[in-house]
């Protein structure tokens, strides 16, 4: 893509998906169990119909990727599939840029796209970020495992912008 500085695609780390899987499997599993014979064809169907689910959550989970680019004009996020579109945050609207260690669970609640006291997340893995604060008060951490590249990058393009 034209005009992109810094790209990086991260995947929800391996026991955090099993973590929101878990749930789901085990609730599909004994459902499955309680139609172990189905009698009848209807049960049968509802069967196929849990075993699909279960497929496309198990597809949707293991899908699930955080893609933070740089570009010329601005930072863009997004994490597919929940966001087919990237969130765009100008360089007008950071104030300060900085990379830090964070604590996933007991500042956002966890991975993904997360609120917090200490505002809002978008994180898959590890516990390294970059930190925006924002114009409008607002602070915005944005995970990455490569956190001191991603907020120099963000501000040298800040300083030519």
């Amino acid at each position: 893509m034209d005009g992109v500085l810094f790209l990086e695609s991260q995947k929800l780390s391996g026991w955090v998906k099993w973590m929101a899987l878990l749930p789901i499997i085990v609730f599909l599993l004994i459902e499955i169990l309680r139609q172990h014979r189905p009698s009848n064809r209807e049960d049968a169907v509802g069967v196929y119909i849990l075993l699909s689910i279960l497929a496309a959550v198990m597809f949707l989970v293991y899908g699930f990727r955080l893609i933070t680019e740089v570009r010329s004009d601005g930072v863009y996020i997004k994490f597919w599939p929940i966001s087919w579109k990237f969130k765009r945050i100008g360089f007008e609207e950071i104030i300060r840029c900085y990379a830090r260690k964070y604590r996933p669970i007991a500042e956002y609640g966890g991975w993904g796209i997360r609120w917090g006291g200490s505002g809002k997340a978008y994180n898959a893995s590890g516990n390294m970020g970059v930190q925006l604060e924002l114009i409008n008060g607002k602070r915005l951490l944005i995970g990455s495992q490569q956190a001191e590249k991603l907020a120099e990058t963000i501000n040298a393009a800040m300083q030519k912008a």
